[in-house]
């Protein structure tokens, strides 16, 4: 009599599979948290390199402009004149601050947005973040300073001496060990360079000038800039610079193109350090303050007389580009520096 044999079958049973999956299931959440979680901390940290590399462009370039604010080929030179005609809306581009004098700075702080600080007229600051601070910083110690061989008062005219370079429409300064004079350049001839029309030097200081500079001194070229946060146009801010430039057609100093400095920057306030004289600077202000203890002088005089800014402190707010906050919005960050005027050094006698 034959006899049958059952085979053993192959495979799971139900509970087998189950807990399979089971084990799977929690096998791929594990490596999906972790993928997660390693691409939110990449982006955060890339994030937040981004902001410390625009924030670190960004002061180094400030910086650079702030200490030189004021700076002249000479040095500080007793006294100064403007022979600038000014009037026109592009003349804020041409001039230091204060006509005649003890020369006056060239830093000027603004508000933007604030009808009692506002950007001067010549200034073009389309998409400004109103409640932010803006800067106008001039110096004329960095860029292409010569040496003169001597100067015609009567001629209007400069002999480098050599070749220059200098074009028509540049704004100079020219200075000797104890005078300064801020010119635009009107014709170029060979060595000789004539400045154009404006006021009488006889007439200045009670004739400081009328002799005009002593030979063999400096000439160097104004640089303009102002320093402003405003939108972008890709949905955010940056931190700009507007830096004047020569309009070889016109013949004369204009305003330049923006450049984007620094991206992310949303907010930058500005305070002033400042103080009176032989007095010890004091504490810092910012602009509101700065007017209200002016006294009634001149709040950016680079002089004794008045308050005297000797530094400036930026606080730059700076927002990522991706919302990778705690709290899932964007985050925020604000950074300060101090920077200290080099060509702020006066002490009476």
């Amino acid at each position: 009599m034959a006899h049958l044999v059952r085979s053993p079958r192959n495979g799971f049973t139900l509970v087998e599979l189950m807990v399979a999956l089971a084990l799977g299931l929690l096998l791929v959440l594990g490596v999906s948290s972790v993928y997660v979680a390693q691409r939110q901390t990449y982006r955060l940290t890339e994030n937040l390199a981004r902001m410390q590399d625009s924030v670190r462009i960004a002061f180094e370039l400030m910086a650079r402009d702030i200490r030189e604010a004021g700076g002249m080929p000479c040095g500080r030179s007793g006294y100064f004149t403007n022979q600038i005609v000014t009037g026109n809306p592009q003349s804020v581009w041409m001039r230091w601050p204060g006509e005649h004098g003890i020369t006056e700075g060239g830093l000027v702080g603004y508000r933007l947005g604030d009808p009692d600080y506002p950007l001067p007229a010549g200034v073009a600051a389309a998409q400004q973040v109103n409640g932010s601070d803006a800067l106008m910083l001039r110096t004329a110690s960095l860029h292409e300073t010569l040496g003169y061989a001597s100067q015609d008062v009567a001629g209007r005219i400069f002999d480098l001496g050599a070749a220059h370079g200098f074009a028509v429409g540049d704004v100079l300064m020219a200075c000797d060990h104890k005078r300064s004079m801020l010119f635009e350049v009107a014709n170029v001839n060979g060595n000789q360079m004539g400045y154009a029309n404006g006021v009488d030097l006889s007439s200045v200081f009670d004739g400081a000038f009328s002799d005009g500079l002593d030979d063999d001194g400096l000439i160097g070229k104004l640089s303009t800039s102002v320093w402003l946060v405003r939108d972008n146009g890709r949905g955010g801010r940056s931190l700009y610079r507007i830096i004047s430039t020569n309009d070889a057609t016109a013949g004369t100093t204009v305003q330049g193109g923006m450049q984007e400095i620094a991206e992310g920057v949303v907010n930058m306030q500005i305070t002033y350090l400042t103080r009176s004289g032989n007095v010890a600077a004091e504490t810092y202000r910012d602009i509101a303050q700065l007017h209200a203890t002016a006294n009634g002088t001149e709040v950016w005089a680079n002089g004794p007389e008045g308050r005297l800014v000797t530094a400036v402190r930026v606080d730059l707010t700076l927002e990522s580009l991706d919302a990778v906050g705690a709290d899932g919005n964007n985050l925020q960050r604000t950074l300060t520096q101090v920077v200290s005027l080099r060509h702020r050094e006066w002490v009476n006698d």
